[in-house]
């Protein structure tokens, strides 16, 4: 069959040789599995996991190890096969890849099978995967998934298949011994096959080997030559894949005729044997400079990935020192609030004070005018240890003659005593006018000069006692 050239880009070129696998590739993770991911916590549901298989469906890139970026934007990447098809298995994203280069099958037979996704997505506000779009899937030593993500331990078809790259159709007729298409054959080269002439017992692959051994002994050659080389042929071919031909030698070296072989010719299929055997050497040594080779691309994978954990862990260190300076910001602020509150308050306090000081002032003076400011021995009266309550008791009980209980309501003790105040007030008032009337009868009195003395006494008596009526009629009250 004729080889692919791939120009690392994911596109088929024209029919080749390839091997169909498949695998698990994503399965869905709801909140509490225990998937992890180094920037934080995603999950992926149902509804995921149907657009991945959607996303695959149109034919991603398969790539050896992942990328340095995108595919699809261009970033290089190691292209060796393509997604073929996919479909929901339970939990998981099943696809279908073929793998079109001998490293990547070289690094699947060394073990390595685990499968990761190439994507971008965007989280809901339950930080579950939304709008996914796959950009390629990686073939990987150790995917975040796990070993659930893998490759089956055995490809669907390690036959060779003829590839469309204008339909990516499969055939459907594997190349298996003496039951291929007559088509099919003409797709392999000469040395894939026992008999080239004829093209008989094709030898692409181990199976095929297999076949090809089991069934030696029933073909029809053209003649004994023919039976001879297909055999070497075919023991070259399984020294080559590894496999060991002593039963099949010992079973058809009966069949053969040596008796016409010449030195040469002996010398010849030990020549070929030794090939054989060197060639197979070499594919061992190749396929463990490959399986190096990832391993080195993977140790880079793994430092660009302790490279992106330093990058996000600086930013992190330049987020928390921002917010850091923004909390001094706000303490600075909030230790200024904090002064202009206690000014305010202690401004507010002394206001308070001031207007308690010049209300008890008051009270004092209100008190002293009433009950006057020395006893009946003319010594001055320090009010000054008496509370409020007990001067205006002490008021009302001079003006109105009422006596309260010191516990009585202050309200109520306010109120009386405000209307004691005034009538005090108004009996001053009285008295100062008692004085000027009397003042002004006498006055008159000596003005007329009458000579009846008594009759002035006898006005003025009469001038009291009205002022008195007067004043016994204003302040009349009865006591509770």
């Amino acid at each position: 069959m004729d080889e692919l050239h791939q120009d690392r880009t994911g596109g088929l070129a024209s029919p080749i040789s390839a091997r169909i696998y498949e695998g698990r590739v994503a399965r869905i993770h709801p909140d509490g599995d225990p998937l992890q991911y180094d920037w934080g916590n995603e999950y992926r549901d149902a509804a995921g996991i149907q657009e991945i298989v959607d996303e695959l469906k149109t034919l991603k890139p398969f790539t050896l190890l992942h990328p340095g970026g995108l595919v699809s934007h261009g970033v290089a990447a190691d292209v060796v096969g393509q997604i073929i098809g996919a479909r929901i298995d339970g939990n998981f994203v099943v696809a279908q890849i073929l793998i079109s280069d001998d490293r990547a099958i070289a690094a699947i037979a060394g073990g390595m099978h685990e499968l990761s996704l190439g994507y971008t997505s965007r989280l809901d506000d339950k930080r579950y995967q939304r709008n996914i779009k796959i950009d390629h899937v990686a073939l990987v030593p150790k995917a975040r998934c796990g070993p659930t993500c893998a490759l089956r331990a055995d490809c669907i078809t390690c036959n060779n298949r003829a590839i469309s790259y204008n339909s990516n159709i499969v055939a459907d007729s594997p190349l298996v011994g003496s039951q291929a298409s007559s088509t099919n054959r003409h797709y392999l080269s000469a040395n894939m096959f026992a008999a080239p002439d004829s093209e008989a017992l094709p030898i692409t692959d181990e199976g095929d080997v297999q076949n090809a051994m089991s069934s030696f002994a029933q073909m029809d050659f053209k003649g004994p030559a023919e039976r001879k080389a297909a055999f070497h042929h075919l023991i070259a071919r399984a020294h080559h894949l590894g496999i060991s031909p002593a039963g099949f030698e010992a079973k058809c070296s009966g069949h053969l005729d040596h008796s016409h072989l010449d030195q040469g010719t002996i010398v010849m299929d030990e020549l070929q044997k030794k090939l054989g055997e060197s060639l197979a050497a070499t594919a061992t040594e190749k396929a463990r400079a490959d399986q190096l080779d990832v391993e080195l691309k993977a140790v880079k994978a793994s430092l660009t990935a302790v490279e992106i954990v330093a990058t996000n862990a600086q930013a992190a260190l330049v987020a928390e020192k921002a917010l850091t300076e923004a909390a001094n910001v706000r303490a600075d602020q909030a230790k200024l609030d904090a002064d202009v509150e206690v000014a305010k308050t202690k401004a507010d306090a002394a206001t308070t004070i001031s207007a308690a000081v010049a209300q008890r002032v008051q009270l004092l003076t209100e008190a002293n005018q009433v009950l006057g400011v020395k006893d009946a021995d003319g010594k001055i009266i320090d009010r000054s240890a008496m509370d409020d309550q007990a001067i205006r008791l002490a008021v009302i009980k001079h003006v109105d003659n009422l006596e309260f209980p010191v516990d009585k309501d202050v309200v109520f003790v306010q109120g009386v005593y405000a209307g004691s105040l005034a009538r005090a007030a108004n009996a001053a008032a009285s008295r100062v006018s008692v004085r000027q009337a009397t003042v002004q009868v006498r006055a008159t009195a000596a003005r007329v000069a009458q000579p009846n003395n008594n009759a002035a006494r006898d006005a003025e008596v009469a001038a009291q006692k009205a002022m008195q009526a007067d004043q016994a009629n204003r302040w009349r009250t009865k006591a509770n």
